[in-house]
């Protein structure tokens, strides 16, 4: 993907992500001629729900690894297999996909109870706008809504185009749970 955005970049085009297409928004309608839609429904890795250590979280927590593509409905199947539920339920849940439901922090009738899609990622990685790898991962996760806890913390570490070299020192971000919602 890193290789594909930079491609991009170098023709001057704007790079415009498309998923399952099931926004309302016409965020994946190209301008004018210098656009590229990067599809991203083959992004569709899934594997399967492992107990894992988060930073600053006793104990382990379900959690499963999916690629940008995945539809939304597949995921939440697989959570319900294994006795858990995937807390997040647009409607558009049979066609949405997750990479489309972190960019627009989806939520659905469950987010009363556990909140939208940020609020229940231990960490994610993205291509940047310059052609780099970002990884985003919650640090002191509370399990819950991000504005139910005092202080959140991300850690954000940079890689170069290759995705495995580090470009810098991680960043770690913290503020205020109850300001992210304003």
């Amino acid at each position: 993907m890193a290789g594909l955005v930079a491609a991009c970049i170098e023709l001057g085009l704007t790079v415009i992500p498309r998923g399952g297409g099931t926004g309302y928004t016409g965020g994946a309608v190209p301008l004018d001629e210098l656009s590229a839609v990067i599809n991203t429904e083959k992004l569709e890795g899934l594997g399967s729900v492992e107990m894992r250590s988060l930073p600053g979280v006793e104990g382990e927590v379900a959690t499963l690894r999916a690629e940008a593509g995945v539809v939304t409905r597949r995921l939440s199947d697989l959570a319900g297999s294994q006795g858990y539920v995937f807390a997040v339920d647009p409607t558009s849940q049979d066609a949405s996909t997750i990479g489309g439901n972190i960019a627009m922090n989806a939520g659905g009738k469950k987010a009363v109870l556990w909140g939208t899609t940020l609020d229940n990622l231990a960490s994610w990685r993205m291509v940047t706008p310059d052609a780099e790898w970002l990884e985003v991962e919650r640090l002191n996760h509370n399990l819950g809504k991000i504005h139910d806890q005092e202080n959140v913390e991300f850690r954000v570490t940079r890689y170069k185009p290759d995705g495995t070299t580090p470009k810098g020192e991680p960043e770690i971000i913290t503020f205020n749970g109850q300001q992210f919602r304003k």
